[in-house]
């Protein structure tokens, strides 16, 4: 399991596994995570067995409308790197596996939640280092048009769009589009 994590004020992680989050969770209402509705927050206590190893908020998703398209639970713990550790542990105990880079993005892409373009789009934002490159990756991972795409090239942008079937694929049209908003057909 990898247990490399920052330190900060909190920690995040997304479980997508219906046994082991309610193993290692127990909400202060007394409501179990499997029973729980979706879009819903819950505090509780973070257990490794019998021991208790920290307060904690549970986002409970539901399948099919979380980003997967899975059940997923995201559990929010102080974010020492000695506590965050121990409940990635007690995840791992409970029968979480650590998920890969993309997991995640993945899976979304598999049930349908994402097109390719845009699931390639969140590794763009995620990888973005300045303001253009942002602009133009979230906007291709909002956008719900099948096929299209966008990139910033030499001062434009380039913009593929599906055109109208000439044949039984149909047909590619693509426009080179400058910063002043004046476009050229290529």
């Amino acid at each position: 399991p990898d247990l490399r994590v920052p330190n900060s004020l909190i920690a995040s992680r997304e479980i997508s596994s219906k046994e082991s989050c309610p193993l290692i969770f127990s909400a202060v209402s007394g409501k179990k995570l499997t029973d729980a509705k979706g879009y819903t927050a819950y505090y509780g206590k973070v257990h490794d067995g019998e021991t208790e190893l920290d307060d904690a908020v549970a986002l409970v998703f539901r399948a099919p409308k979380s980003y997967t398209g899975e059940d997923v639970v995201e559990l929010s713990c102080h974010g020492g790197l000695f506590i965050t550790k121990r409940v990635l542990s007690a995840c791992y105990n409970a029968g979480a596996k650590s998920a890969q880079a993309g997991e995640f993005t993945k899976r979304a892409l598999l049930n349908g939640k994402l097109s390719l373009t845009q699931a390639e789009a969140v590794a763009d934002v995620i990888a973005s280092q300045n303001a253009a490159a942002h602009k133009v990756a979230f906007k291709q991972m909002k956008d719900t048009r099948w096929g299209s795409a966008e990139v910033w090239v030499d001062g434009e942008y380039k913009v593929t769009l599906p055109g109208y079937a000439d044949n039984a694929w149909g047909n590619v049209q693509t426009q080179l589009v400058s910063f002043s908003g004046k476009g050229s057909h290529t």
